[in-house]
Protein backbone atom coordinates (compact mmCIF):
# COMPACT_ATOMS: atom_id res chain seq x y z
CA UNK A 1 0.00 0.00 0.00
CA UNK A 2 1.22 3.09 -0.78
CA UNK A 3 1.03 6.60 1.27
CA UNK A 4 -2.76 6.61 2.84
CA UNK A 5 -5.43 8.48 0.75
CA UNK A 6 -8.26 9.73 3.68
CA UNK A 7 -11.15 7.12 3.87
CA UNK A 8 -9.30 4.14 2.59
CA UNK A 9 -9.27 0.79 3.82
CA UNK A 10 -6.39 -1.70 3.19
CA UNK A 11 -6.90 -5.29 3.56
CA UNK A 12 -3.24 -7.14 3.85
CA UNK A 13 -1.04 -10.00 4.69
CA UNK A 14 1.32 -8.48 7.10
CA UNK A 15 4.92 -10.11 6.83
CA UNK A 16 5.93 -11.58 10.60
CA UNK A 17 8.22 -10.63 13.04
CA UNK A 18 12.01 -10.68 12.39
CA UNK A 19 11.63 -10.88 8.71
CA UNK A 20 9.38 -7.68 8.88
CA UNK A 21 12.38 -5.70 11.07
CA UNK A 22 14.44 -6.50 8.20
CA UNK A 23 12.40 -5.84 5.39
CA UNK A 24 11.23 -2.46 6.75
CA UNK A 25 15.49 -1.91 7.56
CA UNK A 26 16.16 -2.37 3.96
CA UNK A 27 13.48 -0.65 2.34
CA UNK A 28 14.23 2.59 4.68
CA UNK A 29 18.17 2.01 3.10
CA UNK A 30 16.66 2.14 -0.48
CA UNK A 31 15.22 5.38 0.61
CA UNK A 32 11.69 4.56 0.17
CA UNK A 33 9.63 7.17 1.20
CA UNK A 34 6.85 4.81 2.62
CA UNK A 35 9.04 2.22 4.24
CA UNK A 36 7.25 3.71 7.81
CA UNK A 37 3.70 4.52 6.99
CA UNK A 38 2.27 0.33 6.98
CA UNK A 39 4.58 -2.64 8.09
CA UNK A 40 5.57 -4.95 5.38
CA UNK A 41 2.79 -6.34 3.41
CA UNK A 42 1.33 -8.20 0.77
CA UNK A 43 -1.78 -5.87 -0.54
CA UNK A 44 -4.80 -8.14 -0.97
CA UNK A 45 -6.96 -4.38 -1.51
CA UNK A 46 -6.98 -1.19 -1.04
CA UNK A 47 -10.72 0.58 -1.05
CA UNK A 48 -11.82 3.81 -0.78
CA UNK A 49 -14.87 4.05 2.01
CA UNK A 50 -17.44 6.77 1.92
CA UNK A 51 -18.22 6.44 5.36
CA UNK A 52 -18.31 3.49 8.00
CA UNK A 53 -16.02 0.76 7.08
CA UNK A 54 -18.63 -2.02 9.03
CA UNK A 55 -19.79 -3.63 5.90
CA UNK A 56 -16.20 -3.80 4.44
CA UNK A 57 -14.85 -5.84 7.63
CA UNK A 58 -17.89 -8.12 7.13
CA UNK A 59 -17.31 -9.17 3.76
CA UNK A 60 -13.19 -9.58 4.49
CA UNK A 61 -14.52 -11.90 7.28
CA UNK A 62 -16.34 -13.35 5.42
CA UNK A 63 -14.30 -14.23 2.30
CA UNK A 64 -11.43 -14.99 4.88
CA UNK A 65 -13.20 -17.96 6.29
CA UNK A 66 -13.03 -19.90 2.77
CA UNK A 67 -9.30 -19.72 2.43
CA UNK A 68 -7.39 -21.51 4.88
CA UNK A 69 -4.04 -20.76 6.31
CA UNK A 70 -1.02 -21.09 4.05
CA UNK A 71 2.55 -20.96 3.54
CA UNK A 72 3.93 -17.79 1.35
CA UNK A 73 7.07 -18.14 0.23
CA UNK A 74 9.12 -15.27 -0.91
CA UNK A 75 12.20 -16.01 -3.50
CA UNK A 76 14.07 -13.25 -5.97
CA UNK A 77 13.15 -9.79 -6.93
CA UNK A 78 11.06 -8.48 -9.63
CA UNK A 79 10.03 -4.78 -11.14
CA UNK A 80 7.25 -3.56 -12.74
CA UNK A 81 9.47 -1.61 -14.75
CA UNK A 82 8.74 0.70 -17.17
CA UNK A 83 5.29 0.67 -16.08
CA UNK A 84 5.32 1.65 -12.35
CA UNK A 85 8.34 2.64 -10.83
CA UNK A 86 8.51 -0.40 -8.08
CA UNK A 87 10.59 -3.20 -7.07
CA UNK A 88 9.07 -6.32 -4.73
CA UNK A 89 10.12 -9.76 -3.77
CA UNK A 90 7.92 -12.38 -6.05
CA UNK A 91 5.87 -14.40 -4.36
CA UNK A 92 6.70 -18.34 -5.48
CA UNK A 93 3.97 -20.31 -2.95
CA UNK A 94 0.95 -18.31 -1.59
CA UNK A 95 0.51 -15.95 -4.68
CA UNK A 96 -2.95 -18.43 -5.50
CA UNK A 97 -4.70 -17.57 -2.10
CA UNK A 98 -3.92 -14.26 -2.25
CA UNK A 99 -5.57 -14.01 -5.49
CA UNK A 100 -8.53 -16.14 -4.56
CA UNK A 101 -8.57 -13.69 -1.18
CA UNK A 102 -8.56 -10.53 -3.75
CA UNK A 103 -10.91 -11.70 -6.04
CA UNK A 104 -13.28 -12.67 -3.22
CA UNK A 105 -13.14 -9.62 -1.38
CA UNK A 106 -13.74 -7.83 -5.06
CA UNK A 107 -16.79 -10.09 -5.70
CA UNK A 108 -18.56 -9.11 -2.29
CA UNK A 109 -18.69 -5.90 -3.52
CA UNK A 110 -15.71 -4.06 -2.01
CA UNK A 111 -13.36 -2.51 -3.66
CA UNK A 112 -13.31 -2.32 -7.79
CA UNK A 113 -10.12 -3.35 -10.47
CA UNK A 114 -6.92 -1.36 -10.27
CA UNK A 115 -5.28 0.41 -12.65
CA UNK A 116 -3.31 -2.57 -12.78
CA UNK A 117 -3.76 -6.43 -12.49
CA UNK A 118 -3.71 -7.66 -9.44
CA UNK A 119 -0.28 -9.16 -8.99
CA UNK A 120 0.48 -10.83 -5.04
CA UNK A 121 4.04 -9.11 -3.57
CA UNK A 122 5.96 -7.77 -1.56
CA UNK A 123 7.39 -4.39 -2.08
CA UNK A 124 11.04 -2.93 -1.82
CA UNK A 125 11.59 -0.20 -3.11
CA UNK A 126 9.15 2.46 -4.64
CA UNK A 127 9.17 5.97 -5.19
CA UNK A 128 12.95 6.43 -5.36
CA UNK A 129 15.69 7.18 -8.04
CA UNK A 130 16.14 4.87 -11.06
CA UNK A 131 19.57 3.44 -8.95
CA UNK A 132 17.92 2.90 -5.90
CA UNK A 133 15.91 0.44 -7.88
CA UNK A 134 18.23 -1.24 -9.60
CA UNK A 135 20.31 -1.81 -6.64
CA UNK A 136 17.30 -3.51 -5.12
CA UNK A 137 17.02 -5.65 -7.92
CA UNK A 138 20.48 -6.71 -7.84
CA UNK A 139 20.65 -7.05 -3.91
CA UNK A 140 17.57 -8.97 -4.04
CA UNK A 141 18.27 -11.22 -6.84
CA UNK A 142 18.97 -14.85 -4.69
CA UNK A 143 16.46 -13.58 -1.77
CA UNK A 144 14.80 -16.39 0.02
CA UNK A 145 12.36 -16.27 2.88
CA UNK A 146 9.24 -18.47 4.27
CA UNK A 147 6.37 -17.13 6.27
CA UNK A 148 2.92 -18.20 7.76
CA UNK A 149 -0.47 -16.42 6.52
CA UNK A 150 -2.97 -17.07 9.01
CA UNK A 151 -4.75 -13.86 9.10
CA UNK A 152 -5.77 -10.74 7.31
CA UNK A 153 -4.92 -7.21 8.44
CA UNK A 154 -7.35 -4.69 7.97
CA UNK A 155 -5.66 -1.13 8.52
CA UNK A 156 -7.69 2.38 8.13
CA UNK A 157 -5.92 5.91 6.46
CA UNK A 158 -4.60 7.63 9.16
CA UNK A 159 -3.60 11.39 8.98
CA UNK A 160 -0.03 10.58 8.30
CA UNK A 161 0.17 6.50 7.90
CA UNK A 162 -2.20 3.33 8.18
CA UNK A 163 -3.30 2.53 11.56
CA UNK A 164 -4.06 -1.04 11.63
CA UNK A 165 -7.93 -1.51 12.86
CA UNK A 166 -8.49 -5.14 13.04
CA UNK A 167 -7.56 -8.78 11.88
CA UNK A 168 -9.32 -11.38 10.40
CA UNK A 169 -8.30 -15.23 10.36
CA UNK A 170 -8.07 -17.16 7.84
CA UNK A 171 -9.91 -20.47 7.77
CA UNK A 172 -13.09 -21.89 9.15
Amino acid sequence: MAAPAAGSLGVVITVPGPLAAQLHQWRASFGEPASGLVPPHVTILTHGLAGDDDPAMTAVAAVATRVEPFTVVLRGAGSFLPRSPVVYLRLTAGARECVELHEGILAAGIGSAAVFPYHPHVTLAQGVDQQALDEALIRFAGFAATFPARALGVFRAGETAWEQVGEVPLGG
